[in-house]
């Protein structure tokens, strides 16, 4: 009637059960989204989708509709995700801003108050609180979405928010009022057999501009007055006790930390389930190594980290003239997400790489020798 193409909808495979659910998907313009592969795959599979979402929206001049999250009857919690807008902007050019507006996205709320998929779901979101991964029955997806079409939805609420092109106009506007921080990292320098590359985090990031590295700092508070009881009582027992609890609860914290960023304010491993015995064993997608450990052995690095946190400010954490952290019990690191990022150690370095690497920090040569003599050959 007004001339309106009809939006093009994201459809997960998972959805694709039998030949009616595949044709209702055509002739609703549905395109699919393969939720299945490993880290590479994923990665790769989220380039595609980006692509193709712009060139629908840029060169189509057609809308694209995506549900994000967990789709019909989610946990109340309808804030963009970070990982959506991150998937997009890989399709993008090195200007974020730029790239993020040209595709003119708008978050869109809608509710019921009654939903007749609500009986299939709460198992699911129970369980998923419960941080166990919830397995369904054969056919499940398949019954939810028939239902989900055939059966009347009571009273649908709608909300348009604000086009996030208003909401990057303010980010751009605090993005030039702060000050650029350029950090640097060492490079493996050891004999490797062939194939093998020398590692560095550098590489974790990409280089032609539209990628993110993140940071934290985190810290236990209020032991010191208990630890001063146990010296003045000579009990070294319970203050021996009392720092390895801080300790572990700080990096308890990070833990939780770093699960909430790949989850919640990234987004990039939604569906992530782990057990505690797979987080040990670090089976998570992405790294958080720490400046003055062996990926990263420059402690100098932690300036430039609580510059950009604010961290003595947010987190009350202070850090020593031979650059350890107080309070004792806090840890803080940086966030990498790339699909092939691990943990690893930089080694010994050369003369070469010492002198080049204190002139890209602006570094007198003796001083960045002093601060990297353990990894010097």
């Amino acid at each position: 009637e007004h001339g309106f193409q009809t939006s093009e909808i994201t459809f997960g495979n998972n959805l694709m059960q039998g030949n009616f659910i595949t044709d209702f998907g055509k002739l609703n313009r549905m395109f699919t989204v393969v939720r299945e592969g490993n880290s590479r795959e994923l990665y790769e599979i989220s380039q595609k989708l980006s692509a193709y979402i712009r060139h629908t929206i840029a060169e189509k001049n057609v809308s694209v509709w995506i549900a994000q999250r967990n789709g019909r009857t989610k946990d109340g919690n309808d804030l963009t995700q970070s990982g959506l807008i991150k998937m997009l902007n890989m399709s993008g050019g090195k200007n974020f801003s730029e790239s993020i507006k040209q595709l003119k996205i708008v978050p869109l709320t809608i509710s019921y108050e009654y939903e007749p998929c609500d009986d299939f779901k709460v198992q699911e979101l129970y369980l998923s609180s419960l941080h166990s991964k919830y397995v369904k029955a054969p056919g499940e997806d398949l019954t939810s979405i028939l239902t989900g079409i055939t059966q009347p939805k009571g009273r649908i609420h709608m909300s348009v928010g604000k086009p996030i092109d208003k909401e990057l106009v303010e980010i751009e506007k605090i993005s030039n009022e702060n000050e650029k921080i350029k950090l640097e990292f060492l490079r493996q320098q050891i004999q490797k057999a062939k194939d093998q590359p020398n590692l560095s985090l550098a590489d974790f990031i990409k280089p032609t501009g539209g990628d993110f590295i993140g940071a934290f700092a985190v810290s236990i508070h209020g032991i010191e007055e208990h630890i001063k009881k146990f010296e003045a009582e000579h009990d070294d027992y319970n203050k021996i006790i009392l720092q390895a609890l801080a300790d572990r609860l700080a990096e308890a914290f990070a833990e939780v930390l770093h699960e909430r960023t790949r989850k919640e304010f990234w987004g990039y491993t939604t569906e992530e389930h782990l057990s505690t015995e797979e987080l040990i064993e670090e089976r998570y997608l992405g790294i958080r190594p720490a400046p003055g450990y062996p990926a990263c052995p420059d402690h100098t690095e932690k300036y430039k980290l609580f510059k950009l946190l604010n961290a003595t400010e947010n987190a009350g954490i202070i850090l020593t003239e031979s650059l350890a952290m107080y309070p004792a019990s806090a840890v803080c690191g940086w966030y990498f997400a790339h699909p092939e990022s691990k943990y690893f150690g930089v080694g010994k370095i050369g003369r070469d790489q010492l002198e080049d690497y204190a002139k890209r920090k602006d570094m007198p040569l003796d001083e960045a020798e002093r601060w990297l003599r353990p990894v010097l050959e």
